[in-house]
């Protein structure tokens, strides 16, 4: 059997990673969630996710945070960051971001930019 592509989805909005791991389970990935960077790092030592998706805003450790420790941890995995903010930050001072997208987003359009992300 062939292993499902992993997804960790990085929201301190219960709902919106609810949401996410709808949609991304819907498309046969399986998808693993945390409310903030600090678990977030955690995960990715012990599951080796092949995609996070990050908030930027959180309470706790947040996404630039997160950024920052990453490298320590996975030197390799992609990000695709999810942000509030209609331009979110200054993606040449964070190469590890793949992809970027505003909320609200529409959830097949986040899907397809996953798949696309993954397929690479």
């Amino acid at each position: 059997m062939e292993r499902r592509q992993t997804v960790l989805v990085v929201d301190d909005q219960p709902h919106i990673r609810l949401l996410m791991t709808a949609v991304l389970e819907m498309r046969g990935f399986q998808v693993i969630g945390a409310g903030d960077g600090r678990h977030a790092l955690e995960l990715v030592k012990s599951v080796q996710p092949d995609l996070v998706l990050l908030d930027w805003i959180m309470l706790g450790m947040g996404g630039e945070e997160f950024l920052m420790c990453l490298d320590e941890v996975d030197p390799h995995v992609p990000v695709m960051l999810i942000t509030g903010s209609a331009e979110g930050p200054d993606r040449s001072a964070h190469p590890r971001i793949s992809d970027f997208l505003a909320k609200p987003f529409d959830v097949w359009e986040l899907a397809g930019r996953v798949e696309g992300l993954l397929s690479r």
